[in-house]
């Protein structure tokens, strides 16, 4: 067994996923890329035949680099935001752009609109160290939420890469409920939120946003499966 398949060993590609098979998948997936990230250097491949061909195969279908199984996350630039790609394609073509979808538009601009509001109030907060309880957790409630802001774009991106095809479509709608979970978590962290530290209306726009965006996941998630998703499948 190679070193790749010895991840997914428990997994069966042999039939049609329903989305239990699919968060398996996943959750085997990025154990596989933390453990390529904790090495501390390449070990050297040896000569002759790769035995893991096959599997590596398996991880480029679902588009996966079998060196560095997670896919990258998109670049953030803010001409990225709103290209829309060719009009002709919508957004469940296998050629369609990331930014034919609506969603991850919405979700990218508020997780770069969430970037900006911490880099222009709290530029220093993270190198910092605090004795004043109230000061770590603002350092706390910045840093959960300039990590889990990033990861609803990224993982949308990443469940319109599965695609939306019948034997795919699961798949997405796994990434999506992955994206759902970092969306109420940034609920959760703007519910903690330190107080005072935070011009009013921003604060309260960004609160609204947020579980606009979050609200705007579970309806994309059922949209999914009502279009995509077969009856009794």
């Amino acid at each position: 067994m190679s070193r790749y398949e010895d991840y997914f060993k428990d997994i069966d590609f042999d039939k049609e996923w329903n989305e239990s098979d699919w968060a398996h998948f996943f959750d085997a997936q990025d154990k596989l890329q933390r453990d390529i990230q904790a090495r501390t250097r390449l070990v050297p491949r040896g000569g002759g035949r790769d035995r893991g061909l096959g599997f590596r195969r398996v991880l480029a279908e679902f588009g996966m680099d079998p060196d560095a199984p997670q896919p990258e996350p998109f670049e953030t630039s803010s001409e990225y935001i709103f290209f829309e790609g060719p009009r002709s394609i919508p957004f469940w073509e296998e050629a369609a752009e990331v930014g034919t979808l609506p969603l991850y538009n919405h979700s990218q601009a508020l997780a770069l609109w969430i970037a900006d509001l911490c880099q222009s109030h709290f530029p220093k907060i993270a190198k910092k160290s605090y004795k004043s309880l109230s000061h770590k957790r603002l350092q706390s409630a910045v840093r959960d939420l300039c990590h889990h802001a990033p990861q609803i774009p990224r993982l949308v991106a990443a469940g319109h890469g599965v695609g939306y095809s019948t034997d795919r479509v699961k798949g997405n709608i796994v990434r999506c409920q992955m994206a759902l979970f970092h969306a109420d978590a940034c609920v959760g962290v703007l519910n903690r939120f330190p107080q005072g530290h935070l011009p009013p209306e921003d604060d309260r726009r960004l609160f609204r946003a947020v579980l606009q965006l979050r609200n705007d996941i579970l309806n994309w998630i059922s949209h999914l499966r009502e279009r995509f998703v077969p009856t009794g499948r």
